[in-house]
């Protein structure tokens, strides 16, 4: 945001993350999804960093990888969510592939919960980040 000349207004800390609050006005179409792909860009790279340097199973690259891929994940209030926007739009008949995107990330969710449960490995903090998600989309 910074090299692009876009103030910021505030940090909003949520269910979801972090959310830097910008003005309304920000920059063109281009800029936006480069301004929303750097906070996983960050995640990626420290991942490919863990990656080459043989700890590609520590806790802080899984951490990355999982932040990297849940963020680029297509709901309304994820960075993935507003790319996937920017890239298809949201009228028409592009919708209707921006709504089977959510839908099948949704599902593909599901499936990892219902795994993860059955494997004993689910956690409070990833029940509650699905959660956030299926009611934040239902309220959108």
């Amino acid at each position: 945001m910074l090299g692009f000349g876009v103030p910021v207004n505030g940090l909003c800390f949520y269910g979801g993350g972090i959310k830097i609050v910008a003005p309304d006005f920000l920059v063109n179409r281009y800029k936006e999804a480069v301004i929303l792909s750097a906070g996983c860009a960050v995640n990626a790279a420290a991942y490919a960093v863990c990656a080459l340097t043989g700890f590609a199973s520590s806790e802080f690259a899984l951490a990355n990888l999982m932040l990297c891929v849940f963020n680029l994940m297509p709901f309304k209030k994820l960075d993935g969510g507003r790319l996937a926007e920017l890239t298809i739009g949201i009228s028409g008949k592009r919708y209707a592939l921006f709504s089977t995107l959510r839908f099948a990330a949704a599902a593909v969710m599901i499936l990892l919960l219902v795994k993860a449960f059955l494997l004993h490995i689910i956690s409070f903090t990833l029940i509650a980040a699905a959660l956030y998600i299926v009611i934040s989309e239902a309220l959108c």
